[in-house]
């Protein structure tokens, strides 16, 4: 199981499950689906150096 989730200050908001390990097409589906619909002006999103990161389409 690999868990996702946005870390806010006071919550932690868009979290997802999925079965198995992370890659870039999972952690696109999960930036469209799951975390831009919860996003807000001003918010900052960090991404490490994980491959599924790293995709032109994430970018």
């Amino acid at each position: 199981m690999t868990f996702l989730a946005a870390l806010r200050h006071d919550r932690i908001d868009a979290p997802w499950f999925i079965e198995g390990p992370i890659d870039g097409v999972s952690f696109r589906t999960y930036v469209e689906r799951v975390l831009l619909p919860v996003l807000r002006p001003g918010d900052i999103v960090v991404l490490d150096n994980l491959g599924s990161h790293r995709s032109k389409a994430v970018r």
